[in-house]
C-alpha cells in the first residue's frame, strides 16, 4: 500500500537573499567572513540563513559594514513593514569584486591604505581597457596585421596609449611614505588609532623633500643636484650641469615628479 509522503519545502528568506548577495559583492563571500565582519558567531549567521530575524543592534552593525540605512535593512528583516517607513528605497546590491580588489579587501592593511591600493587597482584597469579597445580597433582595420614584420609591428605598438605604470606605482608608494610618515607614533602605541593624512600634512612632507634638495658645486666646477634626508629614505645624486641653471631646471623637473599629490576620489 502506498502512501503519499509531503516534503517540506523551505519557504526563501528575502533578507538572508540579500544580505548573501550584497555582502558576497562586498567580498565577504562566506559565512565565516561575513560573521567576522559583523562580530557575530557563525552560529548567529546560520539563524539568520534559517529565516531567524537580526536584532536592532545587528542591523546598525550591518548596516556600518555594508554601508546601508537602517530604514531599509528594518523592512528586509521584517521587524517593520515598509508602509510604517514610507516604503524606503532598497539598497542596490555592488557588482562581485574582481580577485584583485579580494586580494586588497582581504589584506588586513588600514582602510585608508585599501583605498589608496583600488585606485591605484582602478586606473591599472582603466589604462588596460584602453589598450585593448584600441587593440580591437587596430585588428578591425587592418587584417594583414598577422603579416607585418618587426618594422612594421613596433610602428603599430607605437600607436598603443603609453603605460602610466610608473606614475601609478610612484603615486601609491609616495602616499604610502606620507601615511607612515604621519602614523608613525601610531606604531609604537597601538591605542592610539591611525589617520588618513590631511592635505596640511602632505603640504608638510613635500615641503620637507624641498628642504632636503640642494644644488651643489663640485671640484671641477660642475653642478649636482642632491637631495637625501631621512623624508625620502635615500640619497638621490644627479649628474652634472654645466650652469647652475641646468642642475635647478633638473632640480625643478625631479621634484614636480616627486611631488605628493593629495589622494581624492576619482
Amino acid at each position: 500500500m502506498s502512501r503519499n509522503v509531503s516534503e517540506s519545502v523551505t519557504e526563501p528568506n528575502p533578507f538572508w537573499s540579500w544580505l548573501h548577495t550584497h555582502a558576497g559583492g562586498l567580498g565577504y563571500r562566506s559565512e565565516a567572513r561575513l560573521a567576522r565582519a559583523l562580530d557575530v558567531s557563525p552560529t548567529t549567521v546560520m539563524r539568520w540563513k534559517r529565516g531567524a530575524k537580526p536584532s536592532i543592534d545587528q542591523l546598525l552593525k550591518i548596516g556600518e559594514v555594508l554601508g546601508v540605512k537602517l530604514e531599509p535593512l528594518l523592512v528586509l528583516s521584517g521587524l517593520v513593514p515598509a508602509e510604517a517607513l514610507g516604503n524606503p528605497d532598497m539598497p542596490v546590491s555592488p557588482s562581485p569584486v574582481t580577485p584583485g580588489e579580494r586580494l586588497i579587501i582581504g589584506s588586513g592593511l588600514d582602510q585608508h591604505l585599501q583605498d589608496l591600493l583600488q585606485k591605484y587597482w582602478k586606473s591599472r584597469l582603466s589604462e588596460e581597457r584602453s589598450r585593448v579597445e584600441k587593440l580591437i580597433d587596430m585588428m578591425k582595420s587592418d587584417i594583414r596585421l598577422a603579416m607585418l614584420d618587426n618594422t612594421a609591428a613596433s610602428q603599430m605598438l607605437s600607436k598603443l596609449p603609453q603605460s602610466d605604470l610608473q606614475e601609478h606605482l610612484t603615486e601609491v608608494i609616495l602616499q604610502w611614505i606620507v601615511y607612515q610618515h604621519v602614523n608613525a607614533a601610531a606604531a609604537d602605541k597601538p591605542r592610539r588609532r591611525r589617520r588618513p593624512p590631511t592635505i596640511e600634512d602632505v603640504e608638510a612632507v613635500n615641503a620637507q623633500i624641498r628642504d632636503a634638495a640642494a644644488i651643489t658645486k663640485t671640484e671641477d666646477g660642475k653642478f649636482v643636484f642632491e637631495l637625501g634626508g631621512s623624508t625620502v629614505g635615500a640619497n638621490v645624486r644627479s649628474n652634472s650641469f654645466d650652469t647652475k641653471e641646468e642642475a635647478e631646471a633638473f632640480r625643478d623637473a625631479f621634484l614636480d615628479a616627486f611631488k605628493v599629490r593629495p589622494l581624492v576620489d576619482s
